[in-house]
């Protein structure tokens, strides 16, 4: 799933940016120069080919969540990450609220 995974990101990113698996199952976009149009670009694209991806595999499905930032003035690549993993780890929460609550609700229907 992890070779799945950075395939999709590979072929959603060209150079100047850059693709790399820092752990586990977190990966990391660099996108010097870019703006928030390319990042929406890009997170599109991504989920375009996950769709895809899913539709291939669709016993071992991928889901991914994103955390995203931009850099400031004087600030470390480090925070900058630690400011996206915050985001990732907030929508991942999100996700599994919300699954947890459409659970409970088709519960209560049948």
């Amino acid at each position: 799933m992890l070779r799945r995974v950075g395939n999709i990101l590979n072929q959603s990113v060209s150079l100047p940016y850059t693709v790399s698996r820092i752990g586990g199952d977190e990966f990391v976009i660099l996108m010097p120069g870019a703006d928030e149009q390319n990042l929406q670009h890009t997170i599109d694209t991504i989920n375009e080919l996950l769709h895809i991806d899913n539709q291939f595999y669709s016993s071992l499905p991928i889901s991914v969540a994103f955390g995203t930032a931009t850099s400031c003035e004087h600030e470390t690549i480090e925070d900058m990450i630690k400011r996206a993993d915050h985001e990732m780890y907030a929508n991942k929460q999100r996700y599994y609220e919300e699954r947890s609550l459409l659970k409970m609700m088709t519960h209560r229907e049948t």
